[in-house]
């Protein structure tokens, strides 16, 4: 094999090589678009399956309000109908006015309440009111009483004054006697 084909066959050897590199990388790319593209279907599946059921629960909600609704309206007009005829009854009429004396009663009760509440209240403020003036009174009067005991107890301070001032006169001249008698005692002997 001369040097010519010899490198034409390496050459085509290589286009080959590089031919099937491109392909599988071709197929691999379309793969991985494929997977993307599932993927993304999945998610949009589950978006609109969660969407659905939420609008479907959004709608059985409503349909659930509608019949309480309904039922509540029909309770109400039945329990009207109903106090409508009890209301013409006799026993109602009776019940009515045993209510009406009832109401007055109470009314009256809570009125007496109230105003023994504003007699109790302008009882306990002449109370303080006396209360003050006795405090001030008390307050007067244990003034004066203290101004008496202190006046008595500096006039007590002042005897004690004097009295001590006279009991140390008389002590100095019993020491200055004693004294005196003992000088008198040694100039004998």
């Amino acid at each position: 094999m001369d040097p010519s084909q010899y490198q034409k066959k390496i050459e085509h050897e290589r286009l080959k090589r590089a031919l099937d590199s491109q392909k599988s990388r071709q197929k691999q790319m379309k793969h991985f678009e494929e997977e993307k593209c599932r993927k993304i279907q999945e998610l949009r599946d589950h978006k609109n399956e969660q969407f659905r059921l939420r609008k479907e629960r959004i709608m059985n909600n409503k349909i659930m309000q509608m019949r309480r609704l309904r039922n509540l309206s029909q309770i109400i007009s039945k329990k009207q109908k109903n106090a409508s005829i009890h209301r013409n009854s006799s026993d109602f009429i009776v019940n009515k006015k045993k209510r009406d004396a009832l109401r007055t009663q109470r009314f009256q009760r809570n009125l007496q309440i109230e105003k023994q509440k504003q007699m109790d209240l302008k009882m306990r403020v002449l109370e303080k009111e006396k209360l003050g003036e006795y405090r001030v009174a008390k307050t007067k009067h244990n003034q004066a009483k203290a101004k008496k005991a202190l006046e008595e107890l500096l006039r007590m301070k002042n005897i004690d004054q004097t009295h001590s001032s006279s009991l140390v006169g008389m002590l100095e001249r019993s020491r200055h006697m004693r004294h005196r008698s003992m000088q008198h005692v040694e100039s004998s002997s």
